[in-house]
């Protein structure tokens, strides 16, 4: 239960560093739609469950992946050419890592036995976060 508290801390820490700045010059969806601290919360909690842990660069992405697929429900339709490359200008990174980030962070929960994927069926990341977005918004959100 403190372990809870602590990692809700953090998020909060991390949620204000990452959205409160609006200085970053950062032209993403976050600048259109902030999302609130709850909904970060429940979207960390949602990872945490399925074996992704925040020491992982993937799980920031995933986590930030999946609050703009809450604000446009197209987020994912084109990975490549629309999702990677808004979270590599939002992280200052580029498109190849953030996809290479997601993968080994999916591939490691998978390894784990807290994953919503049987060891056996190792899933692309579009599929993985498709089904985490619909599972949000249909359970959580």
């Amino acid at each position: 239960m403190q372990m809870q508290a602590i990692h809700k801390q953090i998020e909060k820490e991390s949620y204000t560093a990452t959205y409160a700045d609006s200085s970053s010059g950062c032209s993403s969806a976050t600048d259109t739609h902030r999302p609130d601290i709850s909904q970060v919360c429940m979207i960390s909690d949602f990872l945490l469950k399925h074996g992704l842990y925040p020491h992982l660069l993937g799980y920031r992405y995933l986590r930030s992946a999946l609050l703009h697929a809450m604000a446009d429900p197209d987020f994912f339709d084109n990975l490549s050419r629309v999702c990677y490359p808004q979270l590599a200008q939002e992280f200052h990174t580029n498109e190849r890592c953030v996809e290479r980030a997601i993968r080994h962070a999916l591939g490691r929960a998978t390894d784990s036995d807290q994953c919503i994927i049987p060891q056996p069926d190792r899933c692309s990341n579009r599929e993985f976060m498709v089904r985490a977005s619909e599972y949000i918004r249909l359970h959580l959100w």
